[in-house]
Parts: structure tokens; sequence; C-alpha cells
């Protein structure tokens, strides 16, 4: 874990040397320096107004920072930031410890995309196509504005799988998960509920 000290007003006094190694910067370059410099400006505002508000009141804060290596390359920071305060009651100091997460959100987001897509045509799979079907069956419920829904397969593709193998019928899969693609618009949804077939939601 990397360790940051500051000052009260937010500049560098101390690095370990995990902080060093993580963002590619010497200590000389650090020290003296606001903390910003290895911002890379994706962390939202709502982040740091939520962060000055509790270190405001005294308290540490706990969140996810967008950050950039000196040599440009981008990493998220788990990072957890205290007030330091002095017997009068006085913050003199910010200790912060942070986590690269980078891989681990990575994995969290691949392991979101695949819940709910398709690894193939990197379509809506079948769980995220009924949660969309249960919405609109609820709104329909209430406007009383009715869609359809419309499935499409591949004709013999048991044949096509048998003659020319499971790789080649991939293909033809992901091949037309592209060309209906261009069929998709806002009230026309499309989703790869497996194998051959594939769904088109169309809302009213």
């Amino acid at each position: 874990e990397g360790v940051v000290i500051t000052d009260h007003q937010g500049r560098i006094e101390y690095v370990n040397q995990s902080m060093v190694s993580n963002t590619g910067y010497s200590r000389e370059q650090l020290i003296g320096k606001d903390p910003k410099i290895l911002s890379s400006g994706k962390t939202p505002r709502s982040t740091f107004k939520a962060l000055w508000a509790r270190l405001n009141e005294g308290k540490s804060w706990t969140g996810e920072l967008y950050n950039k290596r000196a040599d440009g390359s981008e990493f998220v920071e788990l990072q957890t930031i205290t007030p330091l305060k002095n017997n009068e009651g006085t913050v003199t100091h910010f200790v912060g410890v942070r986590q690269d997460i980078t891989e681990q959100k990575a994995i969290q987001e691949r392991l979101q995309f695949l819940a709910y897509n398709d690894n193939l045509t990197h379509l809506p799979n079948r769980t995220s196509t009924m949660e969309r079907l249960r919405r609109y069956v609820d709104e329909a419920l209430i406007t009383n504005a009715y869609g359809a829904v419309l499935l499409i397969n591949i004709d013999r593709f048991k044949v096509i799988n048998d003659a020319r193998g499971f790789q080649f019928g991939n293909e033809i899969i992901a091949s037309l998960g592209m060309r209906l693609r261009k069929l998709k618009s806002e009230k026309v949804k499309l989703s790869h509920l497996g194998a051959d077939t594939f769904c088109f939601i169309i809302k009213p």
C-alpha cells in the first residue's frame, strides 16, 4: 500500500517506497507537490466534494480516485485519507493510504459485463432480456401501450455445426449479430438469447 503524508495545505511531505514504485515518480518529484500531480482528470467532481466535506468535518474519507503515473498510464486507487490533529484540535496533516485496485476493477467490470451480455456477440444475453421484458410489461400494464417480441434463428443451424464445426458456427452467429445490429434503434432492442436465437423487443 502506498502512503502519502501532506501538510494541512495539501503539500506532500512524505511518501513511502510503494508510492514511488507504483506512480513512477521519484521522492524528489513528489515532495512539496500537490497530490493533484497524480490526477488523471477522470475522477468525478462529486467525489472530491464528498472527500473534502468529510475532511473538513475532521473525519476520514474512503473512496476511489482515478489517477495517472509518470509515464501517462492510468490506474484506479482505493484511498483512505485521515486528518491528523494537534493537541488543540487543529488539523496539521493528512495521511493517505492508497491501494492500486486497477486489476480488481477490470475483473469486476468484466464479470458485470458477462452477467448481462453474451460473450460471442457482445449483445445483451437472456438474463438481461428477461429483466428488460419484465420492465416493459410493467410499463405496458400502466400505459396500456404494447409492443412486440420477435425471435429469429438460423434454419438448419445444427447441420452447419455438424458439417463445419462449432468454430465456423460461432463465426456465423457473430456475423449475423453484426448485421442485425443495424436494425437497432431507440425503440428496437436486440439481444442474443443463446445458440442461434436472437430477440428483437419492439417498444410501442
